[in-house]
């Protein structure tokens, strides 16, 4: 998000925030063509990759789904075990990072301190 915020304001470009500009995708919309987007889920190792045509999802467990979104918008038909689209599946799953973060402390396990007003989060029963 970055590199579009400092490109719409005129900054120079940052090489500590990683990411591609959507400048010219809000520009022109037509223009840009079909861009894989990423989506990390909450489980650290589980994600979507999702396009204009296909939404791939793989699950820290090994577990995958696959979907044509232009024959199947609402996602009934999971083709991830059909070998016909094991081309499909292996470009979009080449899209995701190669590691993830280590997960944080789960907010369940947090309180929120707060001292003045300000806050800051702590671990519970500290």
């Amino acid at each position: 998000m970055y590199p579009t915020l400092a490109r719409l304001c005129d900054l120079p470009r940052d090489p500590e925030h990683e990411g591609q500009s959507l400048h010219s995708v809000l520009k022109n919309p037509k223009q840009d063509g079909n861009r894989s987007v990423f989506l990390p889920h909450d489980h650290p190792g589980s994600y979507a990759i999702i396009n204009g045509d296909w939404r791939y999802i793989y699950y820290q467990d090994g577990a995958e789904e696959l979907y044509d979104l232009s024959a199947d918008f609402h996602e009934w038909n999971n083709l991830a075990d059909n070998a016909e689209y094991a081309g499909i599946k292996k470009q979009l799953k080449a899209q995701a990072p190669a590691t993830f973060a280590p997960a944080g402390t789960s907010r369940n396990r947090l309180q929120m301190v707060t001292e003045g007003k300000s806050f800051h989060w702590a671990p519970k029963g500290k």
